[in-house]
């Protein structure tokens, strides 16, 4: 009797099966194998990079409870939901992600600088304008590169924009992203650097990308090397 009176406190158990099948899921299933590592990292601080990802990759698995864990040989080459855990595939995975997001995030933003916007209603859509819209203000012009965001036109001259606003600068200016590229303008961008033109740059962008990559310590972009090699 008195056992049964006796309240018993809510106890749970963690086994390494459940901690592998987590991360897994994480990892290969959610597209978030940041938190993968996380929960890992949580559950063993000590544990190195190298067998964190040896558990979520297939090779290994946790065995064992909350009294003791181990790893011990897998061979896993998919989820339990069938997804593969190759670290290739989940970086792949994960670029087309980013990109993903990256033209929404574009889209949004062309969306913000438009002068109407299309909107749905019973009766189809409708292009309404934009209450109280600031006038847009033509872009400034340089002599030289002079950040890390912008367009180079063929005579070298630059104009700056600030990070994802490309296609307002030359909206602003009565073009559009194809247009300018086709003309052989050079989209300079502040992680890619100068990205290689449609067109074979002129003398004036080459001069004004080297001046610029000297000022700045960065290396030539690839596709300017390989011209002065092939001269």
């Amino acid at each position: 009797m008195d056992e049964m009176n006796r309240e018993e406190g809510l106890c749970f158990r963690v086994d390494g099966d459940a901690i592998t099948s987590l991360a897994r899921t994480l990892w290969a299933d959610e597209g978030a194998p940041e938190k993968a590592f996380r929960i890992l990292l949580a559950a063993f601080p000590d544990m190195s990079r190298g067998d964190q990802l040896s558990i979520l990759s297939g090779e290994k698995k946790l065995v064992g409870d909350e009294h003791g864990m181990d790893l011990e040989d897998d061979g896993a080459t998919v989820s339990e939901h069938g997804n593969s855990l190759y670290p290739e595939v989940i970086f792949r995975k994960l670029q087309e992600k980013l990109k993903a997001e990256e033209r929404l995030c574009m889209s949004a933003c062309r969306l913000l600088g438009d002068d109407t916007v299309v909107v749905g209603s019973p009766e189809g859509k409708r292009v309404i304008p934009r209450p109280e819209r600031e006038s847009r203000s033509k872009p400034v012009v340089r002599d030289e590169i002079t950040g890390t965001s912008g367009w180079l036109t063929p005579e070298g001259k630059f104009y700056p924009c600030a990070w994802m606003e490309h296609i307002r600068t030359v909206d602003a200016l009565g073009f559009d992203e194809r247009q300018v590229e086709k003309l052989g303008w050079i989209k300079i961008e502040s992680t890619n650097g100068a990205i290689a033109p449609e067109k074979e740059p002129t003398q004036a962008q080459i001069n004004a990308i080297w001046d610029w990559c000297q000022r700045e310590g960065r290396e030539c972009p690839y596709w300017m090397r390989s011209n002065n090699e092939d001269q």
